[in-house]
């Protein structure tokens, strides 16, 4: 009812807005609005409008003859009385003879007098019934429909209100499917009588469709093999599916357009519908972004089918699950059930004959010769089951396991009656297709494709000229059968036939993607058709295409392919081709140089070095890779030392890069694999996870490490250490786009480690644990506390807790997670009730930890004036009188103690705050001095300007502490002794500046060091106490710093958050050197803005937006858009992306930097 409302609501505030009903044209398409929802709701089948018919039709808008009733539609605000009125008299008068019973004056806007009025009253005059009605009336009435009425009404409403609705006639790409129909046209598949799914698969296709149905699912993934049921799978789900219109796409096409498919997807988008999208692994890219966008569709919920790659290997860059993070799925593994659903088959088929065929005999004979007649695959069974079918009702006693694949290939090739169409340019498109490569149709061969096309033995794709075959696995058998039947077809002529495809290819209307042909080839199912690519290779017009392809836009990943293809046939080839490909590829590396600390970089360079001993070429590999003079090379073997350089906030490039450069891959990777422990590992992969380069690295060693042998070393750590080492995984998972934190984390609730090691932790490890924990898997981690709760291990947990402040901590973290915080709390109230518990409060000395303890328990525990709480205020009182006064009060929680005496503040003295502060940092007069102001200003002010001034000076200087952090302390103080103009310690605290900017500015090895973020920060909290005073001793390095360009070490945010507190402090007073600093560094902030968190960034961004330098916030916006846009997408489903991440962006983006929030919507919008 929701969507109801608010679309409705939208559709009445346009008409408020735009005064829609007082144009007659825009009013008539508002009654032409409320009549189709009147029919819908009220099954008025033949309401018209008047006003066609007559312009201002007297008294009613609509009429519906068969239930005569007429309707007036208002939008009248006032007068509403007098309306409803002169609607009943102009009806009357106009209407009574015609037949009319009943009235409804409609009013779209509800106003305070229709508000007062009962609408439920049904007025009676001349036979007439007049209703009042209102737009709450008409939601009222929806409410009580059914649930499918309701929907198709929702609909309805949608489509009308919505401005980007233009109907769904106009689809080219999806293809809408009603119940039965198939999603393609051949006739092999999802066959009625073949269809038969394990116990398993029909649970799964029960549960899908239950869950679609009723909203419960939104994404879902099946996975699978060529023929193993995926289509037939989803074809089942979408027959049990009510309530929503299925529409169907295949990603296989090689060249769609993306905003159409997007554009489409708004369509769609009006109607509760479900979305296959088929074969979503041939375009990961665009499957990214549709599943991206989908989130901004609520009405959608979609059903992905891809295959599944190398699942030996979870961090394969192509493994599909890295791709579909976040969506369930459902894995078809036919090693599983293979033999029951092939068994169920045939035994379903064979019913089936029986009844039509009672007088035949119809047996299957040996299972296992069926199995390896069929290969195992689905269709060949089907097209197996039909040739058995037509042959045993002639010969009648011809059992299944004798239909070889000889009979099958054979009878395939007849029934398609393949010898019409059988050509170079069908074993062409087969031998392509079965590779999984689209085809642009051979010149010169148009009766033969027409054939073809006519037939339905190839396809075209919707937006391109690229053909498919229904299936990769149809193309083989076409191939398959010709090839039978023409005694072979041998590799010779497979390679002749691609070659002249590639010769003959029309490069100057379509796009030749070569390294899309030799990479299928090359890695092609059919060990014998991997050959084809040394023909490729070796033939003269394919060389010349390579080496334009060279000459002009070829990609690095193209390159990095051709470089292991020539390395596995390398033997094979010609050596004078193997050579000229070597040189052209020495020659783009002369360009892009590898840097080999990369692993794909590395693998290049070794098989660079086994070709160029082959043809015995010297390799000059100075030339193709980055080398470091030896007096540059890092000597030390430390990897925690490297990373530790690394990740400084005072590197600079250059020593990362030498750093980088100083070891090879495989050392990199041997020195993170010999670290002793787990978090180790995690520490070392964090530091070297804060550059563009470093994280290069990092990929690389994420996705070869021995995640095993990782898993084994967690195994010997603490819980808290282990949840903390996968947070950090967490973190460089998503800065890299790996997965190595679900992957370890999974393998850890399988093997039942992080259950056991959170049984067998103290409470500190264990909510620790389960508060990073919480941030990898939300759920899991409740679901731990949750059943903790209800076992009594936490209780025991809380109970041997020795600490008091630990306690307090733990619990107010533990309570943040818990799914159930009245009963967690009960429990901890429980605890603290028990004798074992108030023995901990009267022994406990810490002053700190008492306050803190009695204030947490006043505002959780279900003790309000308990023994628990009376006891702790005792303590509080009773405290050791060996704490001096001013331990007792620099905690600001001794305030809230209810009848504490106040008066100790009163007996403090200056010598006693001179005592105490001398060898202490000036944060601890701040502490005291809260406690004090709150209490007695006049008694603060009259404390502070009896202080030493060379105590507070020295707590000033404190080497724990830079300039930003005493000054910042420093104004703070002067705040909290400043009554008012004339009761204030402005003067001493000026004096303290003075002296103390004199002090620190001379230690040069301190001042030097600052940070232009502490330096900014010093200047302004310093110009805010004497202007003068800061000026005198920091103005010149002040400008001189804003005319440097060489600034490193800094955050975003502190360092714009303080340009504008200066522009604002001294009134735009160095605006000028502040935009000349600006500018100076535009580079750097893109730098660090690629490398930081980007929610910060967006913080100190928006801080320049709020200040006089807006305009440059939204072009470093703009400038960094690419980074932004990468991290923001791999924010998308955390909360952090709609609250801050877009909010942050839209305000900071008002010019050029709009872009950026347009490519988000386009690339994909999160929830």
């Amino acid at each position: 009812m929701n969507d109801i409302e608010l679309n409705l609501f939208a559709y009445i505030d346009k008409i408020q807005r735009g005064s829609l009903l007082n144009l007659h044209d825009e009013k008539v398409k508002a009654e032409d609005f409320f009549l189709r929802v009147f029919e819908k709701v009220y099954g008025f089948e033949e309401l018209i409008n008047l006003n066609y018919e007559k312009l201002n039709s007297k008294g009613i808008d609509l009429y519906d003859s068969k239930e005569k009733i007429g309707i007036q539609i208002t939008a009248i605000q006032s007068n509403e009385k007098t309306k409803i009125n002169d609607t009943k008299k102009l009806t009357l008068n106009n209407w009574k003879s015609k037949g009319l019973k009943k009235l409804w004056v409609f009013f779209i806007i509800e106003t305070k007098y229709l508000k007062d009025i009962d609408t439920s009253i049904v007025e009676e005059v001349d036979g007439i019934k007049i209703y009042i009605k209102t737009i709450k009336n008409l939601i009222g009435d929806i409410s009580k429909l059914d649930k499918e009425k309701r929907i198709e009404i929702s609909e309805l409403i949608k489509k009308e209100v919505s401005e980007e609705f233009y109907g769904l006639s106009k689809l080219v790409l999806f293809k809408e499917i009603v119940k039965s129909q198939k999603f393609d046209s051949t006739n092999y598949f999802n066959k009625e009588e073949l269809i038969y799914f394990s116990r398993k698969e029909q649970h799964k296709i029960d549960n899908l469709a239950y869950n679609f149905t009723n909203n419960i699912t939104d994404q879902y993934c099946i996975l699978g093999n060529p023929c193993s049921g995926k289509t037939t799978i989803a074809y089942t789900i979408i027959q049990k599916i009510k309530n929503k219109r299925i529409f169907y796409l295949n990603l296989t096409e090689p060249f769609f357009d993306e905003s159409k498919i997007l554009e489409e997807l708004i369509q769609i988008s009006h109607c509760h519908s479900l979305i296959i999208f088929d074969n979503i692994h041939d375009n990961i890219k665009l499957f990214i972004k549709i599943k991206e966008r989908l989130s901004k569709h609520k009405w959608i919920k979609s059903l992905f089918l891809s295959r599944y790659y190398k699942t030996f290997d979870e961090f394969d860059e192509n493994s599909i699950y890295d791709k579909i993070e976040g969506i369930k799925y459902y894995r078809i593994d036919l090693n599983e059930d293979l033999e029951e659903k092939i068994s169920g088959i045939i035994s379903k088929k064979i019913d089936l004959l029986k009844n039509q065929y009672s007088e035949i005999n119809w047996y299957k004979g040996n299972f296992l010769d069926i199995l390896k007649n069929t290969s195992s695959n689905l269709l060949k069974l089907n097209i197996a089951l039909r040739v058995w079918e037509k042959k045993n009702k002639i010969s009648n006693n011809l059992t299944f396991d004798k239909i070889n694949q000889n009979i099958i290939l054979q009878n395939f090739y007849e029934e398609h009656n393949l010898n019409e169409v059988e050509s170079d340019s069908l074993y062409t498109y087969c031998l392509l297709y079965k590779n999984d490569i689209p085809f642009i149709l051979l010149k010169a061969k148009k009766s033969i494709d027409e054939k073809l096309k006519e037939k339905g033995i190839i396809l075209k794709y919707s937006s391109s000229d690229y053909h498919y075959f229904p299936h990769k696995e149809y193309a083989k058998l076409i191939f398959d059968s010709i090839s039978y039947v023409n005694e072979d077809i041998d590799l010779a002529k497979k390679s002749e036939l691609i070659i002249n495809y590639i010769s003959k290819f029309n490069r100057q209307e379509y796009s030749l993607n070569i390294h899309l042909l030799l990479d299928k080839f090359f890695n092609s199912e059919i060990l014998e058709e991997t050959e084809i690519v040394k023909s490729i290779l070796e033939n003269e017009k394919i060389e010349q295409i390579i080496i334009e392809l060279f000459s002009t836009n070829i990609k690095e990943f193209e390159v990095n392919s051709l470089i292991t293809i020539l390395f596995k046939l390398c033997t094979r080839i010609d050596k004078i081709k193997i050579s000229k490909y070597y040189y052209l590829i020495i020659t783009y590396l002369n360009r892009n140089k590898l840097n080999l600390f990369l692993f794909q970089d590395y693998m290049n360079y070794s098989n660079l070095i086994q070709i160029s001993e082959l043809l015995s070429i010297e390799f000059t590999f100075e030339k193709v890779i980055n080398v470091l003079p030896e007096n540059e090379i890092i000597k030390t073997n430390s990897i925690v030392e490297l990373t530790l350089r690394i990740s400084k906030q005072s590197r600079k490039p250059e020593t990362v890069y030498k750093i980088l450069n100083s070891f090879h891959f495989p050392e990199w990777l041997e020195k993170i694999n010999k670290l002793p422990g787990f978090s180790n590992i995690t520490n070392s992969l964090s530091e070297l996870n804060t550059s563009s380069e470093t994280k290069k690295l990092v990929y690389g060693l994420i996705r070869k490490l021995d995640w095993n042998k990782l898993i084994e070393k967690a195994k010997k750590q603490k819980i808290d250490q282990i949840a903390k080492s996968l947070r950090e995984l967490q973190k460089i998972d998503i800065s890299v786009g790996t997965n190595s934190c679900k992957f370890i984390f999974n393998q850890l609730i399988e093997n039942n480690t992080i259950n056991q090691k959170l049984l067998n932790s103290s409470l500190s490890e264990y909510s620790k644990a389960l508060s990073d924990l919480s941030n990898i898997n939300s759920e899991s981690a409740k679901m731990f506390l949750s059943n903790d709760l209800q076992n009594g291990i936490l209780k025991i947990k809380l109970s041997n807790e020795s600490s008091l402040s630990n306690f307090r901590a733990r619990v107010l973290e533990l309570k943040r997670l818990s799914n159930e915080p009245k009963e967690f709390i009960s429990i901890v109230t429980e605890v603290t009730n028990k004798n074992e518990f108030i023995t901990k409060i009267e022994t406990e000395k810490d002053i700190n930890s008492l306050l803190s303890f009695y204030e947490f328990a006043k505002e959780n525990l279900n003790i309000k004036n308990s023994q628990t709480i009376q006891i702790t205020k005792k303590a509080i009182d009773e405290i050791d009188s060996s704490n001096s006064i001013i331990e007792l009060i620099k905690n600001p929680k001794i305030l809230k103690i209810k009848g504490f005496d106040k008066n100790i503040i009163l007996s403090i003295t200056p010598e006693e705050i001179d005592d105490y502060i001398k060898s202490k940092k000036i944060t601890y007069l701040e502490d005291i001095f809260r406690v004090i102001s709150d209490f007695n200003i006049d008694k603060s002010i009259s404390l502070f300007s009896q202080l030493k001034n060379q105590y507070l000076i020295a707590s000033l200087l404190n080497i724990d502490l830079n300039m930003s952090q005493s000054l910042e302390v420093l104004y703070r103080l002067k705040n909290k002794v400043d009554k008012n103009d004339k009761q204030n310690c402005n003067e001493k605290v000026s004096y303290l500046l003075d002296e103390y900017l004199k002090k620190y500015t001379n230690i040069e090895r301190r001042y030097n060091k600052l940070t232009i973020s502490d330096f900014l920060k010093s200047y302004h909290f310093s110009y805010l106490i004497n202007s003068e005073i800061t000026e005198k001793y920091c103005k010149t390095d002040f400008l001189n710093k804003l005319q440097k360009n060489t600034h490193k070490g800094f955050q975003i945010g502190p360092l714009f958050q303080y340009i504008r507190r200066i522009s604002n402090s001294t009134k735009g007073k160095y605006d000028k050197e502040l935009l000349t600093f600006l500018n100076n560094n535009r580079d750097n902030f893109i730098i660090t803005i690629q490398n930081e968190d980007i929610s910060k960034s967006l913080s100190g961004l928006f801080e320049l937006h709020l200040s006089n330098f807006k305009i440059f916030a939204d072009e470093l916006l703009f400038n960094c858009r690419k980074s932004i846009i990468l991290k923001s997408n791999q924010r998308r489903n955390d909360k952090i992306f709609k609250d801050k991440i877009i909010p942050d962006i839209e305000k900071i983006g008002f010019d050029k930097g709009k872009v950026i929030l347009k490519e988000l919507r386009n690339s994909v919008s999160k929830k």
